[in-house]
């Protein structure tokens, strides 16, 4: 059920749920990066919640549709710490309600029929957003005039290792899209991009040869 006020929407969740929210792009955001990418991007439409994170490399964006129409927000940057704070703290059945507004977001749990209690210390403050509108990055693409397939593309293991937090029961598909984009999706609630690496293809398809050389007796 999702409740709001003229400012604010407040989606319930069950812990379980919560953390499928949260730990996806999670894993996305950047460390040692000087413009501030450790932060999640949290946005509404009045119809559906959005998430999402980049460290420059790979970006991910998780949907949660709302129940009704709601008011639309415009985005704000959450501190990821809290965020990966609370998602160590949630129980599967826990029952929590996420309130984001423009000056921020606060998690509260309802364990049992007790009261209701902040899951982490204070509220998440909101931060001006100057993470980049995934759809312009991901869905842009997809409107241009098709192009040859792409039949090689080389990530770095660092990279790929940031979508291993994706539901253990769906699939990921990895799309080639442009030189420098490969479309990611898991199920119906994830959209992620990760930019190739340059890789020398010549040495690629000598190293490749050498494979197919073991193969002779």
């Amino acid at each position: 059920m999702t409740t709001t006020t003229a400012t604010a929407v407040t989606v319930a969740l069950t812990g379980r749920s919560l953390r499928n929210l949260l730990v996806p792009v999670l894993t996305h955001t950047g460390t040692d990066d000087p413009y501030d990418l450790d932060t999640v991007r949290v946005e509404t439409n009045g119809r559906t919640l959005y998430l999402s994170a980049t460290d420059r490399y790979t970006l991910a964006v998780v949907r949660h549709r709302l129940h009704g129409r709601q008011p639309a927000l415009a985005p704000i940057r959450l501190d990821a710490a809290p965020l990966a704070l609370a998602c160590g703290f949630l129980d599967d059945n826990d029952r929590i309600l996420l309130k984001v507004t423009p000056e921020g977001a606060r998690l509260t749990s309802t364990p049992g029929f007790g009261p209701e209690h902040n899951i982490i210390k204070g509220d998440i403050d909101a931060r001006r957003c100057y993470l980049p509108d995934w759809r312009k990055i991901l869905l842009a693409p997809l409107n241009e005039p098709p192009t040859a397939p792409l039949l090689r593309a080389a990530y770095r293991p660092e990279h790929l290792a940031r979508f291993r937090t994706m539901p253990a029961d769906e699939p990921i598909v990895f799309r080639p899209t442009t030189p420098n984009l490969t479309l990611v999706t898991c199920g119906t609630r994830f959209l992620g991009g990760i930019a190739p690496t340059k890789t020398d293809n010549t040495r690629a398809a000598a190293t490749l040869t050498t494979w197919i050389r073991e193969g002779e007796l």
